[in-house]
């Protein structure tokens, strides 16, 4: 089960499809890339989250969403868990590293699970809230809100 992308800023899409990239998705910080959960085949490359996915027409996106379900319905990778994000990911760095542009964007960009109302804007604090903080500040996007 997921939940729905709410858009707050309408220029948010038009400046997506703008970019000169295959693909882009927002960085997840609520999931781990541990070399001893991954394996030797984990990269710096960070998780993404692909609630919001902005894609491009084009062969090589289309091998790379298809290599992507062919590990998810083969269970490649049996070590993690079986989501299109984790498959995605591996079609990424073992067939595709270096040739598919993928712009990760930053953590504001997937803000989830956390509550709107009249009374509470949506806003976002970084991970690294506690060191050079900026505090809280306006979410881009927002996955998940009620």
């Amino acid at each position: 089960q997921d939940t729905d992308v709410l858009v707050l800023r309408p220029t948010f899409v038009h400046s997506l499809l703008a970019l000169e990239t295959d693909a882009a998705a927002p960085v997840d910080p609520a999931r781990y890339f541990a070399h001893s959960t991954w394996g030797a085949d984990a990269s710096a490359a960070p998780p993404f989250c692909a609630c919001v996915l902005r894609l491009t027409k084009s062969p090589l996106v289309e091998a790379w969403l298809l290599g992507a379900a062919d590990r998810l319905a083969t269970k490649r990778h049996a070590h993690v868990r079986q989501g299109d994000q984790e498959m995605l990911w591996y079609e990424w760095q073992e067939n595709l590293a270096g040739r598919l542009r993928l712009l990760i964007l930053p953590e504001d960009y997937y803000c989830p699970n956390v509550p709107l109302s009249a009374a509470r804007p949506p806003t976002w604090n970084t991970s690294w809230h506690g060191w050079n903080s900026r505090g809280a500040y306006a979410c881009r996007a927002v996955h998940g809100h009620r």
